[in-house]
């Protein structure tokens, strides 16, 4: 593929159509590697690139092994080129392929699984004989019953279920767009990872990879910002929460302070500062560094406190013990960093209203040997 594409060099025509560069390798993820990276070396020549999507890992739902494919070939590639993945036809793997940087597809699995008895939906594929109901509201599935359409002469049910497949995955891509443009496609794969076990495999690509994928990720996206949802421990690593992490580590330096107070951040008042709470600790502890705690995002300045996203984001009342961990860990990074050029001496609050700040601060406390104090 690498010599005709040099030979191609001297026929291309970039004003009359698209020339395309395959990607070769898998599904070996070194030899896809090996490929992006001779391949990127023409990106003045190819005005697209593609990768392979071998059938079988689709057939037998492998989603997890072909995101390790568009990674290696993704990283290599220029960003200004967009990547096409051939034969992604199922509406699960759409928003996994989008997050890994994938900004095209095609696939006949519309007409093929029609002729098969197989039904799309966005999280399952059914086989017609199987449903008693068709889950869907597409002009097909609202006027036929499946029993109507196994009854009917074959061509013309392959051509319905064929019509039904091609809304469906249309609504996929709808729903990738609207996810994309509200800054939500974190949202919409943690959704879509609970649907099949493959999918969840599939998420822990995307979790393994955040730190490449967050160099990407625009810190603000759409007309409007949208507050971030966090559920539980693997919000820890939603991309606004990374970046979030990442700017405070290396971008923030803290003014000298005599002393640094964690105070508890109540979900339901934001920002942080207007909250009793903090209005409280900032007359007990007067000239002193407060900074807020709150699973997930950790750590918000009070300096910070109404940037993006530390008062935009709603929080669940019931928070895991491995989120906790994780906001303990970063805690204590903070502290590591910071202590000995800024503070003099950590003192962390906890209230008896936010469940988890006792917790928190009672570790933190073991751990640290640093003072706690109630404040309510």
């Amino acid at each position: 593929t690498i010599r005709r594409a040099q030979e191609a060099i001297n026929y291309i025509d970039p004003e009359k159509r698209v020339w395309t560069l395959p990607v070769q390798g898998g599904p070996y993820v070194d030899l896809v590697e090996n490929s992006a990276k001779m391949s990127a070396k023409y990106a003045n020549y190819y005005t697209l690139y593609a990768l392979g999507s071998p059938t079988i890992l689709l057939e037998r739902y492998r989603y997890s092994e072909l995101l390790q494919l568009i990674v290696a070939a993704r990283k290599h590639l220029p960003r200004s080129k967009p990547l096409h993945l051939f034969g992604a036809g199922h509406p699960m793997i759409i928003p996994f392929a989008v997050a890994l940087g994938v900004d095209m597809f095609d696939s006949a699995s519309y007409i093929l699984y029609a002729r098969d008895n197989r039904y799309m939906t966005l999280t399952h594929t059914y086989r017609l004989e199987d449903l008693d109901y068709l889950p869907c509201s597409c002009p097909v599935c609202i006027k036929y019953t499946p029993q109507e359409m196994l009854e009917m002469p074959a061509p013309e049910r392959v051509k319905l279920l064929a019509k039904h497949n091609l809304y469906v995955l249309k609504q996929a891509i709808n729903e990738v767009k609207v996810a994309i443009r509200e800054g939500r496609l974190w949202e919409l794969l943690i959704e879509k990872s609970h649907a099949h076990p493959s999918l969840h495999d599939a998420l822990k690509v995307i979790l393994d990879n955040i730190d490449y994928l967050t160099q990407y990720s625009p810190h603000v996206k759409g007309d409007e910002t949208h507050g971030i949802f966090i559920f539980g421990h693997i919000d820890h690593k939603h991309p606004k929460v990374v970046e979030h992490l990442r700017r405070l580590f290396n971008n923030y330096k803290p003014r000298k302070c005599t002393k640094l107070i964690l105070v508890p951040v109540d979900p339901n008042t934001k920002p942080f500062t207007v909250s009793n709470i903090y209005k409280l600790a900032k007359r007990r502890y007067r000239g002193a560094h407060l900074v807020g705690y709150v699973p997930a995002l950790s750590l918000i300045p009070e300096e910070l406190a109404e940037t993006y996203p530390l008062s935009q984001f709603e929080i669940s009342k019931e928070i895991d013990e491995r989120l906790i961990v994780e906001t303990i860990k970063i805690i204590k990074d903070y502290i590591a960093k910071f202590h000995s050029n800024c503070y003099s001496e950590t003192i962390i609050l906890y209230s008896s209203k936010i469940a988890w700040s006792k917790t928190i601060a009672n570790r933190l406390s073991r751990e640290l040997n640093i003072k706690v104090e109630k404040i309510d």
